[in-house]
């Protein structure tokens, strides 16, 4: 169990200041190399390796600083990976193992993905009703959602709101089995969906930041 939690203190730890901050990793290569000794020279691993995590609790980015880069975070190839890592920890933060639905699959091998990453408010809209002083940046991760691809072939370019219906009325059943972000997101913004909007992005990217750093990837 000791061994689960350094671990775990280890991915968490770089997510948030490698990964979302971009930090750079030799600032705490003078640490690893210092407990590298450490362990080389005990027994006890228990008392070195929480020594170690609590040294890397004290160089975590501030909550502001990783806020900041987790709500710029955007659509691209590049980034998609990240993305899918991200939903994939989120939607399964505090479910038992059985109930978990894979989003991220790290395996290159395998070319078509069980999820999509959708954008609710399409790249290219059918019909675009938005005001025109109103710039939405439909790549941030505050307009996205992880979808089965199937589900997502359904809603195609429709905007928000139709979507919304969508899902709830022709696809409700097909929803029910798909991962608890969808979900919860369908529950939260149901009446919402007709009025997107940057402000609403912005909100949601917000709201999922501070989660991830107040309970997923938290350093207990």
């Amino acid at each position: 169990k000791r061994m689960i939690y350094f671990l775990d203190s280890l991915e968490k730890y770089h997510f948030i200041n490698n990964a979302i901050c971009d930090r750079v990793g030799n600032e705490i290569e003078k640490l690893y190399a210092d407990f590298c000794e450490k362990f080389s020279q005990s027994n006890d691993f228990q008392s070195v390796s929480k020594e170690l995590v609590d040294s890397l609790k004290k160089k975590l980015a501030s909550e502001e600083e990783f806020s900041s880069r987790f709500s710029d975070i955007s659509y691209s190839k590049e980034a998609l990976p990240l993305i899918y890592y991200i939903f994939d920890r989120i939607s399964n933060d505090g479910l038992n193992p059985g109930q978990r639905i894979s989003i991220f699959n790290p395996d290159k091998r395998v070319s078509r993905k069980n999820f999509n990453i959708e954008h609710f408010y399409p790249v290219k809209p059918e019909d675009k009703k938005k005001n025109d002083d109103e710039v939405l940046e439909v790549d941030n991760i505050g307009n996205l959602l992880p979808i089965s691809f199937r589900t997502n072939s359904k809603l195609g370019n429709l905007d928000p709101g139709e979507k919304m219906k969508k899902l709830l009325k022709d696809l409700d059943k097909e929803i029910q089995g798909q991962p608890c972000i969808l979900l919860d997101f369908i529950n939260e913004y149901k009446n919402l969906a007709p009025s997107w909007s940057k402000r609403l992005i912005d909100e949601r990217a917000n709201k999922m930041a501070k989660k991830a750093y107040h309970n997923v990837w938290k350093i207990k």
